[in-house]
C-alpha cells in the first residue's frame, strides 16, 4: 500500500491542528483503526480515538463520540494483530470499560 504514509500524515495534521474534537471525526477514525490495511495507520486511529475518550468529558455534547462508537472501536482494536493497536485499544478500553479491558489483558 503506497498511500499508508499519506493517510499518516493526515493524522497527524488532524491532530496538530486540533480538530480532532469537531463533529464526525470519531467515525472515520474508527474506521481507519479497524479497516485500514497499515498497522502503523491503525494504531494512530485508535490513539486519536483514546485521545477523544479521555477528553470527552470537555467537548460540547453534540462533538463527543459515543460510547457505544468507542467500546466497538477499543474492543476490535485489542484484538488486532498489531502490538501497537492492541496496546491503544486496550488503553481505551481502560477508559470506557475497564472490565472488559482486564478481561482481555488476562491474569496480572
Amino acid at each position: 500500500d503506497a498511500f499508508w504514509g499519506t493517510r499518516l500524515d493526515a493524522l497527524s495534521a488532524l491532530e496538530e491542528a486540533e480538530l480532532l474534537p469537531s463533529a464526525g471525526v470519531a467515525p472515520l477514525l474508527a474506521r481507519l483503526a479497524a479497516q485500514d490495511k497499515d498497522a502503523r495507520v491503525r494504531a494512530k486511529a485508535t490513539e486519536l480515538l483514546v485521545g477523544l475518550a479521555a477528553n470527552a468529558d470537555e467537548m460540547p455534547a453534540d462533538q463527543r463520540p459515543s460510547a457505544e462508537l468507542l467500546m466497538q472501536a477499543f474492543a476490535a482494536a485489542a484484538q488486532d494483530s498489531s502490538y501497537a493497536t492492541a496496546a491503544a485499544g486496550l488503553q481505551g478500553l481502560a477508559l470506557v470499560a475497564p472490565a472488559r479491558a482486564a478481561e482481555l489483558a488476562g491474569p496480572a
